[in-house]
């Protein structure tokens, strides 16, 4: 359910279009697999600024994608966050690994989805302070 509705917010920014900025945090850059990257590759073409973190993420991780690595202690490295805010676009996914073992598919977590523009700006903060500046 939430790779589906990560992918649903992914599509809403892509439709919003230039004005519209995309934060993720994906745990650990293993998560960000080939089929996620070439979407955000994807929304980097189409979108104001894509960003996406996760242990050992580097700071390009694709072409116009801004990366950062979370240390292992940093409290979003046990989440699965995705926000979306723009002129046309305000969402966010927020979710907590509930610490599952065995394969990803069976992996839990407590989430929320919300469409409030002072909770999605806050989150959307949050991610991007931990953004490395260009060079």
């Amino acid at each position: 359910m939430l790779i589906e509705l990560s992918r649903q917010l992914e599509r809403r920014a892509e439709v919003a279009g230039t004005g519209c900025l995309v934060v993720a945090a994906f745990q650990h850059a293993r998560y960000f697999t080939p089929l996620t990257a070439a979407r955000y590759e994807q929304l980097a073409g189409r979108v104001a600024f894509v960003a996406a973190l996760g242990e050992a993420m580097p700071s390009r991780p694709l072409p116009g994608v801004r990366g950062a690595t979370l240390d292992h202690d940093d409290p979003i490295r046990d989440e699965w966050d995705i926000a979306i805010i723009g002129p046309r676009a305000v969402a966010a996914l927020a979710a907590r690994d509930l610490g599952d073992t065995g394969p990803d598919a069976r992996r839990r977590f407590a989430f929320a989805v919300t469409y409030d523009v002072n909770l999605v700006a806050r989150m959307v903060s949050s991610i991007m302070c931990r953004v490395v500046p260009r060079e």
